[in-house]
């Protein structure tokens, strides 16, 4: 893989990790999957490596069906279906 791939991956990630303003709900919320996701590859990361880890263990999703439990208690499907058919209407 070459400079200009890496540099598009860093690009990606900036864009990825930068500041969601509130204007865009759907966005906050998967904002906070998408924390709570990368929580749970660094305590995992960090158990492998270290066998303990410094991220609260309810900071991480510790079950694949917390993860859709999430995103139907947040709202989150229903909020982004309301869009994407408001947006093709």
């Amino acid at each position: 893989m070459g400079v200009g791939y890496n540099a598009r991956m860093l690009s990606i990630s900036a864009e990825f990790w930068k500041h969601i303003p509130p204007s865009e709900p759907f966005r906050v919320l998967l904002g906070e999957m998408r924390d709570k996701l990368y929580n749970t590859r660094e305590r995992t990361r960090q158990l492998l490596a270290n066998g303990r880890s410094d991220i609260p263990v309810d900071d991480t999703f510790t079950d694949a069906s917390q993860v859709i439990v999430n995103l139907k208690s947040s709202g989150t499907v229903a909020l982004l279906l309301q869009i994407m058919v408001s947006r093709w209407l």
